[in-house]
């Protein structure tokens, strides 16, 4: 397995990132995700190397694989925290506590995936920028509306 694509992958996505300014955060997520996608196209054998660590990963490797992963992790978590400041937050959420929750669903996101993975709904980096932006859009923005007048 090629060590170096997670960190290759963080490179370049810190070099092309989307500018959030005058941008819903939606279009700047899928812009960050697209980003990604770039990096895959030029270079597919890092595409086999990435798609095999997020959808088959070997037991005996997990410790090593989550080593490897961390530049992306933290990239991820640089454009979250830009995010976080770009967009306002509802009443009563601190950037902190935001911070929070998009870097739990960071990690859970290999569980979500593993899970439309058994479902047979991905097969390629194509289906799991799909399957991220659903989650994205999810997570952002609520999966239920209030009934009229009630209040959360």
């Amino acid at each position: 397995m090629r060590g170096d694509t997670f960190g290759k992958l963080s490179e370049f996505v810190a070099q092309n990132e989307y500018p959030l300014k005058d941008h819903s955060a939606l279009e700047s997520l899928t812009a960050y995700y697209q980003c990604r996608e770039q990096f895959f196209a030029a270079h597919p054998r890092r595409r086999k190397v990435f798609e095999s660590a997020m959808l088959h990963p070997p037991a005996h490797l997990e410790s090593r694989l989550r080593e490897l992963r961390a530049p992306v992790w933290q990239r991820n978590r640089q454009f979250w925290q830009s995010v976080v400041r770009q967009y306002p937050l509802r009443d009563g959420l601190k950037e902190e506590q935001v911070m929070r929750y998009l870097v739990s669903i960071d990690y859970a996101f290999q569980t979500i995936l593993e899970q439309h993975n058994e479902a047979g709904n991905v097969k390629d980096v194509h289906d799991i920028l799909q399957i991220a932006s659903e989650i994205l859009d999810m997570l952002l923005f609520g999966v239920m509306q209030t009934k009229k007048g009630e209040q959360i």
